[in-house]
Formats: C-alpha cells, structure tokens, sequence
C-alpha cells in the first residue's frame, strides 16, 4: 500500500541520515539520566524498542548499550522496559547465530 511504501521510504531516510544521532542521543540519555530521571530513561527505552525491528541491531546489541542495560536490571523502575528492549531484539528476524554472538560478545 501506499502508506507502508512511506513508512519504508522515511525508515531508509532515517538509516541513511540521522540515525546514527538518533542513537548517540539515546546512549546520552541512558548513559548521564538513568540515576536522575528513570521517567526519561524508561521513555528511551521504550522508543529504542520501537526502533529494533527496522534498525542495523549492532546499533543497540553492543559493549557500550548491553553494559547499561544490565545495570538496569537492578533499578526495578527500568527493569521492565529493559526486559522489553531485550524480548525485541531476541525476537528481530535474524539468524540465531549471529544474534547469540552479538549478545555474547
């Protein structure tokens, strides 16, 4: 349909010119709020998890996002948005090998 040909051209905008800001503002985030306002931080969270089924997953599965997020198992206020992130990036379409080593490494 039209209107999913025009989700999918402003998703292919996105990944070509301002996702890479687009998660750099959300380490930022994560990274200097997630003692000071976990509302905020939880709110990232959940538009990160909107994101994962159409984004490179490497942007979130790496050192620098997994660190956080398993601190953030043991703040109970953002332990069930980042159970969330976590059920959309086990459950993005890609072969299992190759999501395990992401997780992994």
């Amino acid at each position: 349909s039209s209107a999913a040909s025009d989700v999918y051209k402003r998703q292919d905008y996105m990944r070509d010119h301002s996702l890479v800001d687009i998660v750099k503002t959300w380490y930022y985030v994560l990274s200097t709020y997630h003692t000071s306002n976990m509302d905020l931080v939880n709110m990232c969270l959940h538009n990160i998890k909107l994101y994962i089924s159409w984004i490179a997953v490497s942007l979130i599965v790496n050192e620098k996002f997994l660190s956080l997020f398993y601190q953030f198992f043991s703040h109970e206020k953002l332990r069930e948005e980042t159970c969330d992130v976590f059920y959309e990036i086990v459950s993005k379409g890609m072969d299992a090998g190759p999501k395990l080593e992401l997780m992994v490494n």
